[in-house]
This record gives C-alpha cells, sequence and structure tokens, in this order.
C-alpha cells in the first residue's frame, strides 16, 4: 500500500522542498504498525502521562510538489492531499530522482490512536512531520489491501 501524505515543517518559511511525503507500507509492515499502536494503548493504560513511541522507520520518501507529480494525481485527490487528506494511490509513484530529497533522522511515532512520519531534510535542523493517519485509516486501508489479494 503507497498513500500520499502532507507535511509540515518546524520553519514555516523553510521545508527543503519536503512538501509530501510518499509512504510505502507493506502488509508485514502494517501489522507492525498495528502492533505498536497496541504497544502503546498498553502503556497509555498503564501510564496516564504516556505520549508516543518512537521507532526508525525509511517507509516514507520526502518529495517536492511538481508536475510529474500533479500528471500522476487526479485533481480530486491533489484537493484532498492540499486539505490534509490521505491519498491512496495504490502503486509506488514513479517520480524523476531529483523530486525525492534527502533527508535523514527518519522515524515513525506510534500514539496510542494514530502514527505520523517524521524527518530531518540532510545538513538541516528544520522537523518534517506528516499528517496523522487514525488507526481506523489503517485498518482501511488494510481492507483495501485484503481485497487486492497483496502478499
Amino acid at each position: 500500500m503507497v498513500f500520499l501524505l502532507q507535511t509540515y515543517s518546524s520553519n514555516p518559511d523553510f521545508n527543503d522542498d519536503c512538501d509530501y511525503a510518499l509512504v510505502d507500507l507493506s502488509p508485514k509492515a502494517l501489522d507492525l504498525t498495528f502492533e505498536r499502536m497496541g504497544l502503546a494503548q498498553a502503556m497509555h493504560s498503564d501510564d496516564r502521562y504516556f505520549s508516543c513511541i518512537e521507532y526508525s522507520d525509511y517507509s516514507a520518501r520526502y518529495i517536492s510538489s511538481c508536475k510529474e507529480l500533479e500528471n500522476l494525481l487526479s485533481l480530486d485527490a491533489i484537493e484532498k492531499l492540499n486539505a490534509g487528506d490521505i491519498v491512496n494511490v495504490g502503486s509506488p509513484l514513479v517520480l524523476p530522482e531529483d523530486n525525492y530529497q534527502r533527508v535523514e533522522g527518519d522515524h515513525i511515532v506510534v500514539s496510542p490512536e494514530s502514527v505520523y512520519w517524521r524527518c530531518y531534510p540532510k545538513h538541516t535542523d528544520v522537523r518534517i512531520e506528516t499528517v496523522s493517519v487514525g488507526w481506523r485509516e489503517l485498518l482501511n486501508y488494510q481492507r483495501d489491501l485484503e481485497q487486492r489479494g497483496a502478499p
């Protein structure tokens, strides 16, 4: 499953062209994400001050807004994306390599209710975070994968 997420920068004037995150979650990675969300829920029930767990994760690739991306998506999908919604693109998008940004410190941040991805563009102290994806949305994607018969 591949989906596209809007990103936010810790610096409102600079995001190093990390406009969107293209997240590729295999069925196995999706199961692991649900397992980690369950762990976060258990930790939160034991400690009400618990917030989240962070894991190193390289399932997100950060991309710039470009004509090639606009040509691959419908107008409706672009509007949804810019409104902060999740856009399921199904299979990996093929974009020119220079649209993929160089980042480091890639993480998935798991809370009891949702997940989001975070990175730092190379040689900066700017933090890029995606919109949060709730467990219900992940369940919908999991059902979609099962209907397609994904391995």
